[in-house]
């Protein structure tokens, strides 16, 4: 993430056919967990930390949970775990389990707001 030439707040994961409403999602997930900084909007700061916005889905015969259908929003620390969780450990799974199995390597946590 060092080359990353700004920090985003939140970044999408999205599969090839779905239709986003961009307005609803903000409304319904995304403005809530932001506040204004420094007293402009130009200066939003998420108030949620290693976060993943998707449906969970629970593995039949295990405990294991991973997020999965056609988005996967995630808040740019989780962004930053997930990419240095991948150098170190080099995990080739099925897109959505990969996220679950990262974390799982690395005993990590996350907070999960299902869509």
């Amino acid at each position: 993430m060092a080359h990353a030439p700004r920090r985003y707040r939140f970044v999408a994961k999205m599969d090839t056919n779905p239709w986003f409403n961009a307005c609803e999602f903000w409304d319904r997930f995304l403005a809530r967990r932001l506040e204004i900084a420094n007293g402009t909007e130009a200066t939003w700061r998420a108030t949620v930390r290693k976060t993943v916005f998707n449906e969970p889905h629970c593995a039949s015969k295990s405990d294991l949970m991973f997020p999965h259908r056609a988005m996967c929003m995630v808040t740019w620390d989780m962004m930053e775990l997930l990419v240095s969780l991948q150098e170190r450990h080099g995990v080739v799974a099925r897109k959505d389990m990969a996220l679950a199995m990262l974390l799982l390597k690395g005993h990590k946590t996350l907070n999960f707001v299902n869509m």
